[in-house]
């Protein structure tokens, strides 16, 4: 398996026009950002986990990275948008807190449909451990906010693609009836926005949906080139 996911980051850098630098973020987060005024992107490694050359990386460590590198590959092939975001303007904390979460997790429906066209063995089997962890660490007590509520319905939609398993459980392993259905209707809106061919207008239509959930927030993204912005109305 490690192999199939090392020839895949070694198909995707070759398909990545400019240089792709590795820098180590104070945090346990993998993230991306494109310059295309510098012509560059930088994938950020969590603190402690830069493999050095010439050591092995594990399976997990690759597929984040091939993630990140995705990423890059959709900023240059389809919009700069899919490699990290500015706003237009200076809104209000909360809202850009709200689109920023709906954003991200839209923009990871697209990337996880091509690592499972480059490594389905890999890619159904990570989803599958964290469909397992999802389905362990939820807690039917616990309030759940709408960034947990969007990821949860990520989850859910992966699953359903990818490796067919239904989005209604009929069991009773869930007492929390709202937070449940929560996630399986954000997990229909993902399902509803095909992740073949990613565009921006697709990314834009995601998050929307996503934001319609809970929020009178809408966005859509400028045409100032080289760095469109996102654009939030319905404030």
């Amino acid at each position: 398996m490690q192999k199939e996911v090392q020839e895949a980051v070694t198909k995707v850098k070759s398909l990545i026009h400019f240089p792709v630098e590795e820098e180590e973020w104070e945090n346990h987060l993998w993230g991306h950002r494109y310059d295309p005024l510098e012509q560059k992107h930088t994938i950020a490694i969590p603190a402690g986990s830069i493999v050095e050359s010439g050591q092995p990386a594990s399976d997990k460590w690759l597929l984040n990275y091939l993630h990140e590198l995705i990423h890059a590959y959709y900023s240059e092939k389809n919009h700069p948008l899919f490699g990290g975001f500015e706003f237009d303007d200076d809104y209000p904390d909360e809202v850009v807190t709200a689109v920023s979460d709906a954003f991200k997790v839209a923009c990871d429906w697209f990337i996880w449909d091509k690592i499972i066209d480059l490594v389905p063995v890999a890619g159904c089997q990570e989803i599958d451990d964290i469909f397992d962890d999802y389905i362990e660490d939820y807690d039917p007590e616990i309030h759940i906010s709408y960034e947990q509520k969007y990821i949860f319905g990520l989850i859910l939609a992966l699953a359903h693609n990818y490796l067919e398993l239904p989005l209604r459980d009929e069991s009773d392993h869930k007492a929390d009836k709202e937070n449940e259905d929560a996630a399986i209707r954000l997990a229909e809106v993902f399902i509803s926005v095909n992740p073949a061919n990613p565009a921006i207008e697709k990314l834009e239509e995601l998050t929307n949906g996503l934001l319609a959930f809970g929020y009178s927030y809408r966005i859509k993204s400028s045409d100032f080139l080289p760095f469109p912005t996102i654009v939030i109305t319905g404030i």
